[in-house]
């Protein structure tokens, strides 16, 4: 049940007025029904899952509160769950995509399947044991409202991953319905559709047309691949996150927010603290700090970067491709430093700062210099990310100096986009950025919501036409899963 697709939309007519119309004791029992409605719609299986490791984070909780040995628990609860996870995404892999020729393994690849959203409610509930063991809060003895947290149908396939002291009171709670609130979170929903169907599923068609046929391609179209990727991967989920965050919204529960203009950050560490924050919060919080962290040496520090960084990697995928992904950031992140470091120095020297601001003319160069640098980057570890395979990729940015500019003609005379996309492309690409300019300065949501009723309305109209009309969607054409659902 797709964000995009009618059967959701059909879905949230029938929970909302079901869910605000009940008396405040049936509220959260609703909600339970219609988060395992919402999982089961894609395989019954998949409940039985998520109800199978609910219950095992739920006792390992209890068990952590009262257990004398709590390190060897916790590590033992851990390696339980976290080993459910590393083994569905490794053993099946390598059975199945491998081709091992044996009909007995080949059997046993066909029945095992990755229980959707596994990745992001594994890592919930891993944070929830955790943050019983360092006595964050007590373990929840209410099984239901455990599950609550843990099958919350807005966040169950994509997240945010949220933490269990920010959504317990939340989901518990009896929520009136508020129309201000509603249209509020229908109004960041809308913004996030755009984003998906109009921004992101254009961008899809240049970077497949460039990725899978990329031997035919060199030069700057090599790092084109990586930037549209970027955007895409940005504005696909970013977008699916609006969703999540505006149908919460609408039932009076806040989401953490999980980007914050990633794509305007000015070092690879300032990308990681506005990409897909709720991830790196969790692996800041369980695996950088349980590390040591800063806290024990520069070399200590680099190293424990590295592990969490690989970690990251491990989580996104299996295969090659990915550990060099995330390595490559780790590489960018200690050089970034120890460049800064040497920099600090020999800054006396040099007077390299003097210097940029006397060629900027007071016109933040240093700054515009630094996200250029930061977001091609990022586009070249995007490029591993998303080729067929590393080796793919390691070609791929090998032909980056090759011919610098013969390729461009080549890929508007694919015929990926036509002229009329590329123009409708363009200036969604604009909007976008003039509305995430306006958005560090002001509150543009909160700035729609006080315009006056018909204006207001006016606006989420146009909107819902204009995604509509523009909207890259239905037959003939199928990125329809968000990307970060296969992870």
């Amino acid at each position: 049940m797709n964000f995009t697709t009618f059967e959701f939309l059909l879905f949230l007519v029938v929970f909302f007025p079901i869910y605000f119309l009940l008396p405040s004791k049936l509220q959260k029992f609703s909600l339970l029904f219609f988060n395992f409605y919402y999982i089961s719609f894609y395989k019954i299986e998949f409940l039985y899952f998520i109800l199978g490791i609910s219950t095992l984070f739920y006792i390992f909780g209890i068990l952590l509160e009262k257990s004398k040995n709590r390190k060897l628990l916790l590590f033992f609860s851990i390696f339980c769950t976290a080993g459910i996870l590393i083994y569905l995404k490794f053993f099946a892999y390598f059975l199945i995509k491998l081709d091992i020729q044996s009909a007995f393994l080949n059997s046993i690849a066909s029945k095992i399947y990755l229980p959707l959203g596994i990745s992001f409610y594994t890592l919930q509930g891993i944070a929830y044991i955790a943050d019983i063991f360092k006595n964050k809060y007590k373990a929840e003895k209410n099984f239901l409202y455990f599950l609550l947290y843990m099958t919350f149908f807005p966040i169950f396939l994509q997240g945010p991953i949220s933490r269990y002291e920010q959504l317990k009171h939340q989901l518990i709670a009896y929520n009136k319905f508020n129309y201000t609130k509603f249209c509020f979170g229908l109004q960041l929903a809308l913004w996030g559709l755009f984003k998906k169907l109009v921004i992101s599923n254009r961008l899809n068609m240049i970077t497949n047309e460039i990725f899978d046929k990329s031997n035919e391609y060199t030069g700057i179209i090599m790092i084109l691949s990586g930037m549209c990727y970027a955007l895409e991967l940005y504005t696909d989920f970013s977008g699916a996150v609006d969703i999540s965050r505006g149908i919460a919204q609408s039932m009076n529960i806040n989401l953490t927010q999980n980007f914050n203009f990633p794509n305007s950050a000015i070092s690879i560490k300032d990308f990681w603290s506005r990409w897909h924050i709720s991830l790196s919060t969790w692996l800041r919080d369980y695996i950088y700090i349980p590390l040591g962290g800063n806290r024990k040496g520069k070399f200590r520090k680099y190293i424990n970067i590295t592990i969490t960084f690989f970690i990251s990697a491990l989580w996104h995928g299996v295969g090659f491709k990915f550990i060099i992904w995330g390595l490559l950031h780790a590489f960018y992140q200690i050089l970034a430093e120890l460049m800064t470091n040497i920099l600090k120095k020999f800054k006396d020297i040099f007077k390299y700062k003097k210097i940029l601001s006397i060629i900027s003319d007071n016109n933040n160069l240093e700054t515009l210099i630094s996200k250029f640098t930061t977001f091609i980057l990022v586009s070249i570890a995007w490029i591993f990310f998303r080729a067929s395979d590393w080796k793919t990729a390691y070609i791929m940015v090998k032909k980056i100096n090759k011919k610098f500019l013969s390729s461009i003609g080549k890929l508007i005379e694919s015929g990926a986009i036509d002229k009329k996309d590329f123009i409708v492309l363009i200036i969604s690409l604009f909007i976008l950025y003039l509305l995430e300019r306006a958005s560090q300065k002001i509150k543009v949501r909160e700035k729609i919501a006080k315009f006056y009723l018909p204006f207001r309305w006016f606006f989420y109209i146009l909107l819902i036409q204009i995604i509509v009309l523009f909207g890259i969607y239905g037959e003939g054409y199928n990125p329809a899963n968000f990307i970060y659902m296969g992870f």
